[in-house]
């Protein structure tokens, strides 16, 4: 059901010495990294919407990988998923419904997974016409052909990142329901063709995963540290690192502030070469210039997550007028 993705990301990226400076030379690219459209390019189009995924997934004049496929605007998507109050899984980012809907007041600051499906379909997202989708329903806009990255965002609870700190009764609670979550999520994914991978910034997720379906594909977000990302990362062996961008050496971002990340926090250590040596691949988030997408590529990484298409340059990839990314 899944891997060919992360297989071929593994054919495609060199094996470096785990040693290696951040000093040395970035090695050289001969190929594009993987362009995952971030919720669907969510700077250019309504994120998490049936047209962000057509608009990522419209098919392109670039050179395919064989006559027989066809090469889409995105390389794969991204999308994030929930379970809502009523127990279905939804497609949906914030925690909130202030940011994306429009939603009451009195329903604006109520979390997702505290709302009922019939209550979320009254909303609309970003006056796209369109309402919180269910997982089943925005699978079946992606054409199989276009690889999905799926971000596991919670179990329906209030996620614990210090996962390991949890007393055992509160984390056996925790990981039931994450148990219970990544059932939900691999019950739905089944007959559907396409390669999926699973992504999280909580342990609890990639535990669930490993347990209830160890044949699909991980990734781990890192937060914070390097090393806590690895370790977390090899703890699950997950396929994927997931790093911020301005956690990768070599680049003129690198250790700069971004998110709710501090300036100059990451540790000094070449994770591209650390990661390709340990046979994982790499995705950086969020990518929103070219000269990121430039930079990221000359350090190895294999995927960035983007907000934009056209990152990568000249070339087929269609940006119109409304979802031009910036130079730099």
């Amino acid at each position: 059901m899944a891997g060919s993705l992360i297989r071929r990301h593994r054919r495609m990226k060199p094996v470096a010495n785990a040693g290696s400076s951040v000093d040395s030379p970035p090695p050289v690219r001969v190929d594009d990294p993987t362009l995952i459209a971030h919720r669907g390019f969510a700077g250019a189009y309504p994120e998490n919407t049936h047209a962000a995924m057509r608009e990522a997934t419209a098919p392109t004049k670039r050179p395919a990988e064989s006559a027989q496929s066809t090469r889409s605007v995105a390389d794969a998507v991204e999308i994030d998923v929930v379970p809502c109050a009523s127990g279905e899984l939804v497609v949906f980012h914030d925690a909130f419904l202030d940011r994306l809907t429009d939603a009451p007041v009195d329903a604006a600051n109520r979390t997702i997974w505290e709302t009922p499906l019939d209550r979320l379909r009254e909303l609309e997202i970003l006056d796209s016409g369109e309402t919180v989708p269910l997982l089943v329903e925005l699978l079946e806009t992606i054409p199989e052909r276009v690889p999905v990255t799926v971000e596991l965002k919670n179990p329906g609870t209030t996620p614990a990142r210090t996962y390991r700190d949890l007393p055992d009764t509160r984390r056996a609670s925790y990981d039931r329901a994450w148990e219970a979550s990544a059932e939900s999520f691999v019950e739905v994914i089944d007959g559907f063709g396409h390669d999926f991978l699973v992504t999280s910034s909580f342990e609890g997720a990639l535990r669930a995963m490993n347990d209830v379906a160890p044949e699909i594909p991980l990734g781990y977000f890192f937060g914070k540290s390097i090393e806590t990302g690895m370790e977390i990362t090899r703890r699950y062996d997950a396929e994927v690192c997931c790093p911020p961008r301005t956690a990768i050496p070599g680049t003129s971002f690198f250790n700069d502030a971004y998110d709710d990340l501090p300036d100059g926090g990451f540790e000094q250590c070449d994770l591209v070469s650390i990661a390709h040596a340990e046979g994982r691949a790499v995705y950086a988030w969020t990518i929103d210039t070219r000269r990121q997408a430039a930079e990221l590529r000359a350090a190895g990484v294999d995927g960035l997550l983007s907000d934009y298409p056209g990152l990568l340059g000249p070339d087929d990839r269609t940006v119109s007028s409304t979802a031009k990314p910036a130079d730099d």
